[in-house]
């Protein structure tokens, strides 16, 4: 409504508009902004305006860095689109590279958009390897770990109605094209606690994922790399690894740390 309509004036909600100055700060600090601020635009002392910035953290529209007590962008504000895959990217971006460096390998942060899993962020393994995604990239659910992963939090009509509005074409002959096979994948994925895409996506390729609980978004993590460089042997200390890894990557988010 604009500032001269009558109405406006009349049916305003102060709760609201307080929250809808916390929002404000958001857009306008998207670097930071502390509980100072937060009790300057909503006119309130500060024990009573941290209420309010408790309540969005509670639904993760704001995230907080306990380290330097700054508030930011949540990520149920952050839509799926390429523009603000960035944010995402900038603040995950430390996790990833240092799992990337443990291993040696690519590892990749996705997120579901549509009938797709979107490549927001990649630390690229400094190993040559044509399995390598791009940021921004997206690939089918169907055939990646990441789409398996992010699937195993889905309900199996979610699931059915993603794989039936995108289809399931294969991207190698390993690649799963029934439906109910790929249920089974994913409650398979569910009991062992990752998922696994064996050459299904890339021939010779092999790909672990796990999904990044409580941040919102259905989203998951993996480490891709050659077969001959990731061994079935591995398995349990890469799983090991990327659960940390979905740790931080929480953290980074939300700024809630377990």
């Amino acid at each position: 409504m604009k500032d001269d309509d009558p109405i406006a004036h009349l049916y305003t909600i102060r709760s609201v508009e307080r929250v809808a100055a916390i929002l404000g700060l958001i857009q306008e600090y998207p670097d930071g902004f502390d509980l100072e601020q937060v009790s300057a635009v909503t006119h309130l002392p500060e024990e009573a305006a941290h209420r309010y910035v408790a309540t969005l953290l509670e639904h993760l529209y704001v995230s907080h860095d306990p380290r330097t007590g700054l508030f930011y962008m949540g990520p149920a504000l952050v839509p799926h689109k390429a523009r603000q895959h960035d944010v995402l990217a900038e603040r995950i971006r430390p996790a990833l590279a240092e799992l990337r460096d443990q291993r040696g390998e690519t590892v990749n942060f996705g997120v579901l958009e549509g009938h797709h899993v979107a490549y927001v962020a990649v630390a690229e393994s400094p190993h040559q390897s044509g399995a390598t995604a791009t940021e921004g990239a997206r690939d089918p659910i169907h055939s990646t770990a990441l789409g398996k992963a992010v699937a195993s939090i889905l309900d199996h009509e979610r699931i059915t109605g993603i794989l039936r509005a995108g289809g399931m074409p294969p991207s190698t002959p390993s690649t799963i094209t029934r439906v109910s096979d790929y249920l089974d994948a994913v409650e398979d994925a569910r009991a062992r606690g990752y998922a696994m895409d064996d050459g299904e996506n890339v021939t010779d390729a092999r790909c672990i994922a796990i999904p990044v609980p409580g941040i919102g978004i259905p989203a998951s993590i993996s480490i891709s790399a050659p077969v001959s460089r990731m061994p079935f042997e591995q398995l349990p200390g890469i799983t090991w690894a990327l659960r940390e890894t979905a740790r931080q990557v929480t953290a980074a988010l939300t700024g809630i740390r377990d």
